[in-house]
């Protein structure tokens, strides 16, 4: 489990430094909009993403008041 925690992580920052890069940029962005597929599946997971952020975020607040 460990390392597959590590491989997240390490493509991770493998995936920011490439998205920084403006030629990668603009072939990552070309790739979400002309692919329906890529573009459902990020869509969900960044809303997944997005709402564990979240009711983390409200965990942290309620414990704190």
């Amino acid at each position: 489990m460990i390392d597959l925690l590590k491989v997240i992580f390490i493509l991770g920052i493998i995936g920011a430094i490439l998205w920084f890069f403006p030629p990668t940029n603009k072939l990552l962005v070309e790739f979400y909009e002309g692919n329906i597929i890529i573009k459902t599946i990020v869509n969900i997971l960044g809303s997944l993403l997005k709402g564990i952020g979240n009711a983390i975020m409200q965990f942290i607040q309620t414990i704190f008041q």
